[in-house]
């Protein structure tokens, strides 16, 4: 766009000021972080494993109207779909790197506006649980979206898997919710959502052919469809200084009558985005066999797997603005549908740089 412009100034026989340059240039914003973590996993009938991992994203978004924000990422990782970790450690081989997000988001009215491409997740999620969907994963589609002071909604189409040889799977989704004030320092939000996959019996599993604990046939393709209703709630308040968030989720797949429910809840304290202060916090999982499909649910609980349950415990320390230290303990379960219940437990600590 600039270009064009400064070849007109100059065919007219003038010269280009920078004041004369796009308005929507004032607002390009380049934001990025870089992790580095050690991690431990203890797995029952299996060695235990030590490693050294880093995560690097860069951002670049630019506000080309007033209505219009256009956001492109790159990340570290390869083309899992729920994470963009790289392991050291490979004969300090050349690391790989993506695109993590590429979205246009057009705010068409006050409390209205239209997501497209690889976007951020769109979902409310009490207290940030990632029962349902990873931290990680940015869904590809169009996403519609309403919020107002008390009430929010959405509508959305995302294309999951594109098959040449056969029809594709979307997954379309339907979220409302409304947030109550109870005072200055504290609010409740009651949420429902709906989320449908198209053409999933008798596909291969999403990512990897591998089904992550949901149950497939002789062949590995899938066995239920997952059309999953959740039921959310997150209270918020203050103790003294200290923000505190409850929260809990439930989901149940209506296409499956066993093994077809999961559910999380949790609390946190505090926050850790100044130097000085600190976060706590604790949740439960538990998620039966074909509660939810599994190639997008949390990915560090029993490495992934449905048929799981377990504990999260976590702690974060700001150093600085613009540096943080983060420590996670996981305890959980897997197996016990199938009879073969193990241990998996994961230590994770973090030291977070941002800008």
């Amino acid at each position: 766009m600039l270009l064009p412009a400064i070849a007109g100034g100059l065919l007219a026989g003038g010269s280009v000021s920078a004041e004369e340059a796009p308005s929507w240039t004032d607002s390009i914003t380049v934001n990025g972080d870089l992790r580095l973590r050690y991690e431990m996993i203890r797995q029952e009938q299996a060695d235990d494993r030590n490693r050294a991992r880093f995560r690097g994203r860069l951002g670049v978004s630019a506000d080309l109207a007033p209505d219009i924000r256009l956001g492109f990422e790159l990340a570290s990782g390869g083309d899992d779909p729920v994470s963009t970790n790289q392991t050291f450690g490979d004969g300090f081989t050349t690391k790989d790197i993506g695109v993590n997000l590429a979205y246009v988001r057009w705010t068409f009215h006050d409390n209205w506006s239209l997501t497209g491409g690889k976007m951020k997740l769109p979902w409310f999620r009490p207290g940030g649980t990632s029962l349902v969907w990873d931290g990680d994963l940015n869904p590809e589609g169009v996403f519609v979206a309403y919020k107002d002071k008390m009430f929010f909604g959405s509508v959305g189409t995302f294309l999951v898997a594109e098959r040449s040889a056969a029809s594709e799977t979307m997954l379309n989704t339907f979220q409302g919710g409304v947030e109550l004030p109870l005072s200055d320092d504290s609010s409740i939000v009651f949420a429902a959502g709906y989320f449908d996959y198209t053409n999933v019996i008798g596909q291969s599993p999403f990512y990897d052919d591998d089904a992550q604990g949901n149950t497939v046939d002789a062949n590995g393709n899938y066995v239920f469809d997952y059309n999953e209703v959740e039921l959310t709630a997150q209270y918020k308040t203050r103790l003294g200084k200290w923000p505190v968030t409850v929260f809990g989720d439930y989901v149940v797949n209506t296409e499956v009558d066993r093994e077809d429910s999961a559910y999380s809840f949790g609390i946190s304290f505090g926050q850790a985005k100044k130097p000085g202060e600190a976060q706590f916090s604790y949740a439960w999982h538990d998620t039966a066999a074909d509660a939810l499909n599994a190639t997008f649910n949390e990915s560090d609980l029993a490495n992934g797997l449905t048929d799981s349950r377990g504990h999260f415990l976590r702690a974060g320390y700001a150093i600085r603005d613009d540096i943080q230290l983060n420590g996670t303990l996981i305890l959980s379960e897997f197996g016990g549908f199938t009879g073969n219940a193990r241990d998996f437990d994961r230590l994770m600590l973090d030291v977070q740089f941002s800008f």
